[in-house]
């Protein structure tokens, strides 16, 4: 068996230095990549979420200015007292086209307290059905201080 000599020795040695130190060098690039590729997704993550808030506030201050405008119309207010359904409806046909054609808005209806349906304008022939068993959110906003009861 031949010996290594020392140009072999010392090349083995200088190949593994190399080898060990590129591995290093790999390992800590990797590290830093991933460092780098989690911030620059927390960055999108928050760009995107500021986004989205921006967005919906902007939905919810258009959505609020109307129902604002619907709740100070005292005409609207009296027919609904009134139970004058066929004025309401035709007094909103305008309105509610609006809100399906700008805001995506398929559906606008008025309730009785607790939950009994008394307008919809996207199925206007159908009223006075309870809503209770599966529309929690109107028998709460009905709950509600400053809820108007029809």
């Amino acid at each position: 068996m031949r010996t290594i000599g020392l140009r072999g020795r010392v090349l083995i040695v200088v190949t593994a230095a190399v080898l060990l130190i590129s591995g290093f060098q790999l390992l800590q690039q990797l590290r830093e990549n991933r460092q780098q590729l989690a911030a620059a997704n927390q960055q999108l993550f928050t760009q995107l979420e500021e986004s989205w808030e921006t967005s919906l506030q902007a939905e919810l201050d258009a959505l609020s200015m109307a129902l604002h405008a619907l709740t100070m119309n005292d005409e609207l207010i009296e027919l609904f007292a009134a139970d004058e359904r066929q004025q309401l409806y035709q007094n909103l046909q305008g309105f509610n086209q609006v809100l399906e054609d700008d805001y995506g808005i398929a559906q606008f209806q008025f309730h009785r307290p607790p939950a009994e349906s008394f307008l919809r304008m996207h199925l206007p022939d159908v009223y006075g059905d309870d809503l209770s068993g599966f529309r929690a959110t109107v028998v709460q906003a009905n709950r509600r201080p400053g809820s108007r009861p029809g």
